[in-house]
C-alpha cells in the first residue's frame, strides 16, 4: 500500500471513531432527554445537525498528514517590507525610484512609455539559498511593469493570461551582474511609484530577508506530487488546511501563493520554480495592494537561471 493511501485511510479511521462516538453519544443524550418528561429536543436555531470534529480530534489527523508533507518542506527567502525608505539607490527595495545606471538604456513598455519599479533585490544583502541552484549571491535584480489596470500582465484576445509564452514588453527582469556605487554614474531621471496611477504600491519600502522553510501551499500546483487527495478529506480538515498551508507573503523561492489558480498547472514538475513572489500586506507604514487583496508572481526556468537570463521569465498576478 503507498505511503498517500495510508495517510487517507488513516484520517478517515479517525473521522469513523469521532463519528461513531459523537452519534453514540447523540443518541444516548436523545433517549434520556425522551426519559425525563417535560424535556424537549433541540430543534431551535443553532442546534446540532451533525457530528464534528473536537479540536484533538481535527490535530491528530491533521498530524497524520504533516508526516506525509514533510518531505516536500521547501526553503524559501522571505521578505518584509520595512515602513521606511532605502537609504542608497542600490539597496533592495520595494517601490520609488529605482537604480540605473546612464549608460543603459532605460525599460519601455510597448507604448513606449517608462515602466515602473516593482522591486530590486541586492543578493548581497540576501541569504544564501542553498535548495535554489542558480540563484545569484551577488549583483543586483530588478522587476519592472507598467502602470496601468493590466500591471504589464499579457494577455491573449480571450482575456487570458499568456506569460510563459509572451515576450516580455509590458514587464521587465532586469540583472545587473556589476552594482556601480558611484551616483553620478546613476541617472536621476527615472520613474518614482510615488507617481503612479494604478500601482500595487506608491511608497518606497526597506526591506529585510530571513531563510524560512514551509509545507507545500494547497494553491501551488506542486501539491499534487504529495499524493493526498483534498477532495477525500473532511470539510474540518480541508478548512483547516488552506487556513495554515498557504505561501503567503513575499518571498525568494519556494512554494508560491495565489488567489486563483495556479497557472503553471500542467507543467513538468519543477519546471518553472518561483523566482519572485510580491504578496499584497496592510499593516501601518506599509501598503501594498494587487487588485483586490492578490499577489504577483514571478517563474524562471531552472535553466534561464543558470544562464542569468531573465527575458524569458513568467509574470502572472491575480486577485480576489
Amino acid at each position: 500500500m503507498s505511503t498517500s493511501a495510508f495517510v487517507t485511510i488513516a484520517v478517515f479511521i479517525l473521522v469513523a471513531i469521532s463519528l461513531y462516538q459523537r452519534f453514540h453519544s447523540e443518541g444516548a443524550r436523545k433517549r434520556d432527554q425522551q426519559a425525563r418528561p417535560g424535556t424537549a429536543p433541540d430543534t431551535g436555531p443553532g442546534t446540532l445537525r451533525g457530528p464534528t470534529l473536537s479540536r484533538e480530534e481535527l490535530d491528530a489527523a491533521l498530524e497524520q498528514i504533516d508526516r506525509r508533507l514533510e518531505q516536500f518542506r521547501l526553503e524559501y527567502i522571505a521578505i518584509s517590507p520595512q515602513p521606511k525608505p532605502a537609504l542608497h539607490p542600490w539597496q533592495s527595495k520595494f517601490g520609488g525610484r529605482p537604480y540605473w545606471p546612464r549608460d543603459l538604456d532605460y525599460p519601455r513598455a510597448d507604448n513606449g512609455r517608462s515602466l515602473f519599479l516593482l522591486a530590486q533585490l541586492n543578493f548581497e544583502e540576501i541569504p544564501e539559498l542553498p535548495s535554489f541552484p542558480g540563484l545569484p549571491d551577488s549583483g543586483l535584480l530588478q522587476f519592472f511593469i507598467t502602470d496601468d489596470d493590466l500591471l504589464g500582465l499579457p494577455l491573449d484576445g480571450a482575456g487570458v493570461a499568456t506569460g510563459k509564452a509572451h515576450r516580455a514588453s509590458n514587464y521587465r527582469v532586469v540583472y545587473h551582474p556589476v552594482i556601480e556605487r558611484d551616483t553620478a554614474a546613476l541617472e536621476p531621471d527615472v520613474p518614482d511609484t510615488r507617481d503612479a496611477e494604478f500601482f500595487p504600491l506608491q511608497d518606497e519600502y526597506a526591506l529585510t530577508f530571513s531563510r524560512e522553510s514551509g509545507l507545500p501551499a494547497l494553491a501551488d500546483y506542486r501539491f499534487g506530487r504529495t499524493g493526498i487527495d483534498l477532495s477525500s478529506l473532511p470539510d474540518e480538515v480541508m478548512d483547516e488546511l488552506f487556513d495554515r498551508n498557504e505561501a503567503d507573503g513575499s518571498r525568494i523561492g519556494g512554494y508560491a501563493n495565489f488567489t486563483q489558480d495556479d497557472p503553471r498547472e500542467g507543467e513538468t514538475e519543477n519546471a518553472w520554480p518561483l523566482l519572485f513572489q510580491m504578496d499584497s500586506e496592510s499593516r501601518e507604514g506599509v501598503e501594498i495592494l494587487w487588485g483586490d487583496a492578490g499577489v504577483g508572481n514571478f517563474f524562471i526556468r531552472p535553466q534561464d537561471l543558470a544562464r542569468r537570463d531573465f527575458s524569458r521569465v513568467w509574470y502572472n498576478w491575480d486577485c480576489c
